[in-house]
């Protein structure tokens, strides 16, 4: 139990254990947006490739 109130860190709660919230530590909501953007560029750079594909040729995985 105490390894998940103070250690264990959940996404829900944008990086902070549980014990930090309920200590009244504020949650900064913008310190996934960069990499969520990122991720979200990248996926789509996949899919788009994927949408290219040729089922005789294969794919190119960038």
């Amino acid at each position: 139990m105490k390894y998940y109130n103070y250690y264990r860190y959940t996404f829900r709660i944008n990086g902070k254990t549980l014990m930090e919230i309920i200590n009244g530590q504020e949650i900064d909501k913008t310190m996934f947006s960069e990499i969520l953007s990122q991720a979200k560029v990248n996926k789509l750079k996949v899919n788009k490739n994927f949408n290219e594909c040729v089922a005789k040729i294969g794919c190119n995985r960038s």
